[in-house]
């Protein structure tokens, strides 16, 4: 399902791990991918001083986002999030399928071979995780 949605839609906290917080991570990972870390926390930075003591809502981090995106990968930040948040996508987003898994449910298996290079896609995502610690607890 699309991680756009109220948490009370989702049936456990096992599915609301799954799907908003694996995939608005990755979303973050592809936005690195696309903008660069500096301009990833530049908006963040921004995202942040415009919405302290505020409740900001999604769109407010779209639009970050997309003013420190140069012209011509604007369209694709708005992708990004779009492909990431609402688009309804399973395993192919978030890991390949588990051929052994699939086999003991009696469900078929699609074999996709993982794609070279592939990091682990949380380590970027401590980094933003960090900088919010940091903007949170600092004390002025």
């Amino acid at each position: 399902m699309d991680a756009n949605r109220p948490s009370r839609d989702y049936r456990n906290t096992f599915q609301y791990a799954a799907i908003v917080s694996a995939k608005g991570a990755l979303m973050f990972v592809d936005l690195q991918k696309t903008l660069g870390e500096e301009r990833i926390f530049s908006a963040l930075r921004n995202y942040y001083q415009a919405n302290i003591y505020e409740i900001a809502q999604l769109e407010d981090l779209r639009i970050a986002l997309i003013a420190e995106a140069p012209v011509e990968q604007r369209r694709m930040v708005g992708r990004t999030f779009t492909r990431w948040l609402t688009a309804k996508r399973g395993d192919e987003d978030i890991a390949p399928p588990d051929a052994e898994l699939a086999a003991t449910l009696g469900l078929p298996t699609k074999q996709t071979p993982p794609k070279s290079g592939d990091k682990n896609a949380f380590g970027a995502l401590a980094k933003v995780g960090k900088f919010f610690w940091q903007q949170v607890t600092r004390i002025r």
